[in-house]
């Protein structure tokens, strides 16, 4: 009896790593995917003319358009020395600090697209935040990095939004059943 019960728990212990493992190696997937898919979004857009001007006007529009889009991220758009150029979601006044102090914001200065999550970001909540290097629209892009971005696209979704966001929420509801 006590042998039965022992191979039994074994078997159903085994089984629930299993199960978590694959629910784990889906969730990672799925995070990694998200986050890839922002990565291109905003490398896309820092060659968007309107935005490589650092116009205001037209930069809005398309953060306007891309808010349709995708309702839970905030898009911002900061010149090389901090100053907010374009936004939504936000007050267009805000101290330079709130971009320079960020690592996200240095490693966009120095070419590479990067990220972060932090416990408070503008919306008052913790947040994922992404950015990459925007150049000047006559800017010769080279793998030796010569040139020096003039200015930071970052874009930002609450945490809490996150699940909804990458689409892990109807992941979750699958392996429930829901």
């Amino acid at each position: 009896n006590i042998y039965s019960v022992s191979r039994d728990s074994a078997a159903a212990i085994e089984s629930e790593q299993n199960r978590l493992r694959e629910r784990g190696l889906s969730v990672y997937t799925t995070v990694d995917k998200w986050s890839e898919s922002i990565d291109v979004l905003l490398q896309t857009l820092a060659f968007t003319p309107s935005l490589r001007r650092l116009n205001p006007t037209e930069s809005n529009l398309i953060f306007e358009r891309l808010s349709v889009l995708f309702p839970k991220r905030s898009w911002r758009l900061w010149s090389r020395s901090g100053d907010l150029i374009a936004n939504t979601a936000t007050p267009t006044r805000l101290p330079r600090a709130n971009a320079t102090s960020r690592p996200h914001f240095h490693q966009a200065l120095k070419g590479h697209a990067a990220y972060g999550i932090y416990d408070k970001c503008l919306s008052g909540n913790a947040c994922y935040v992404s950015s990459t290097p925007v150049y000047a629209p006559d800017s010769k892009l080279s793998p030796s990095g010569s040139t020096k971005p003039i200015g930071v696209l970052s874009m930002s979704v609450d945490l809490k939004n996150t699940a909804e966001d990458s689409g892990l929420t109807k992941i979750v509801n699958l392996t429930r059943g829901d």
